[in-house]
């Protein structure tokens, strides 16, 4: 029988007039000192769920299966993007390569094991015209593959439906969710009811050693960190997989408890319908938007507003503000005032606008705000300045009694 967290009843130490709150029925807190509202029943022995350390260190536990190496393992995977990102085609893919036993993202070879797919968000016809195009034409359908467009909700006895599959499958290996907003309880908060779920989706994954896999739809925006979108739930799921579109295309941002973190730009193959991973990103990975951004700073003496450096680069305004939102995060352009970037004073790229005596010999210059007379470089405030074009100047443009440069007419 599958196995819940037990009922505790917890005495006061003091009693109150006042009458003390209690979680709703389908809140996170329901699964901590009160009865879960889900297909499990609370134990009667708390003891069946105890052990000595001593113990804990006698048993021989296997490790954790990787279903996809590097990506999902064992337990509860949240996949989360915005939505039409493409997740359903890479959940479905996902699906087909442990069912068929092929390589998924190009080169992932997953483990080959028995598969339920709840396409909740499609229909059969929408379904099968997506398993034709993502498997050539003529090969068989993988017979390991369970598919289904219709299935009870979490708190309806459709946990207990998967529990079920995982006990009749010869080999389980994955259970695949699209999407968690059509399988959630829809009684009770919309956050408490996908928290619920998720943990309880992890106590079926923890019990019979399969990896469930929940696609989620983000809603809110993404900062720094593409995790934030999942928000609560992030702590409950073993993994979370973050589909995201920026400058560079889509990334995979994977990070869990038994996996090690990464980041994937990901390229689609709009011919066969599947994502491939087209390499880890890295600090040092700079896409052609940021290359056009740098260069229209370094063709500019002044500082450039967004919708300056949009223009030179042929960007929108709201794509561009978000790239230099990054880029100033990465340390790659600085904001030197209000709505104005250029690129750091001392930055190597920048070019140095120099003044020079008809002889060759430099008298001033500029390097973005650091100016320079001769072999030595003063720190001073960026300033707005005006090139000459390196222009040389005749001797006589130099005033005698304080070494000061003047124009041609001043002399």
């Amino acid at each position: 029988m599958p196995i819940a967290r037990p009922f505790i009843t917890i005495p006061h130490a003091k009693s109150s007039p006042r009458k003390s709150p209690v979680a709703a029925p389908n809140s996170p807190r329901a699964s901590y000192g009160h009865p879960p509202t889900s297909d499990f029943a609370p134990l009667e022995d708390v003891d069946a769920q105890t052990f000595t350390a001593p113990q804990l260190q006698a048993q021989i536990l296997a490790p954790p299966r990787a279903v996809l190496p590097g990506l999902v393992a064992e337990g509860a995977t949240v996949l989360i993007g915005r939505p039409k990102l493409g997740k359903s085609w890479l959940a479905l893919d996902l699906c087909i390569a442990i069912a068929a036993g092929r390589p998924a993202l190009g080169t992932l070879q997953p483990e080959a094991g028995d598969v339920l797919y709840l396409a909740l968000d499609d229909g059969e016809h929408r379904l099968r015209r997506r398993m034709a195009a993502l498997l050539p034409e003529g090969e068989p359908w993988p017979a390991r593959l369970t598919l289904a467009t219709r299935w009870r909700r979490a708190g309806d006895g459709g946990l207990a439906d998967i529990a079920a599959w995982c006990r009749a499958a010869a080999h389980p290996t994955a259970v695949v969710i699209d999407s968690l907003g059509r399988f959630r309880s829809l009684r009770g908060a919309e956050s408490a009811a996908i928290y619920n779920a998720i943990a309880q989706l992890q106590r079926i994954a923890r019990e019979h050693g399969v990896a469930v896999v929940v696609v989620h739809h983000a809603r809110r925006r993404s900062g720094a960190d593409p995790v934030d979108t999942v928000g609560d739930i992030a702590g409950v799921a073993d993994t979370v997989l973050a589909m995201k579109r920026d400058e560079r295309g889509v990334a995979l941002y994977a990070r869990g408890r038994d996996i090690a973190e990464s980041e994937t730009l990901l390229a689609f193959d709009r011919a066969a319908c599947r994502w491939t991973a087209a390499g880890p990103l890295g600090s040092e990975a700079k896409s052609d938007a940021r290359a056009a951004v740098v260069a229209a700073l370094v063709a500019s003496l002044p500082p450039l507003s967004v919708k300056e450096i949009a223009a030179a680069t042929g960007s929108s305004h709201a794509a561009m503000h978000t790239l230099l939102h990054r880029m100033v995060a990465d340390g790659e352009v600085q904001r030197v005032e209000r709505g104005r970037y250029h690129l750091a004073p001392d930055d190597p790229r920048l070019p140095i606008h120099q003044f020079t005596w008809a002889d060759g010999t430099v008298i001033a210059g500029y390097r973005g705000g650091k100016r320079i007379r001769g072999n030595k470089r003063i720190s001073g405030k960026r300033c707005k300045n005006v090139s000459l074009g390196d222009q040389d100047i005749e001797a006589p443009s130099q005033s005698p009694d304080s070494g000061i440069l003047q124009t041609n007419g001043d002399a």
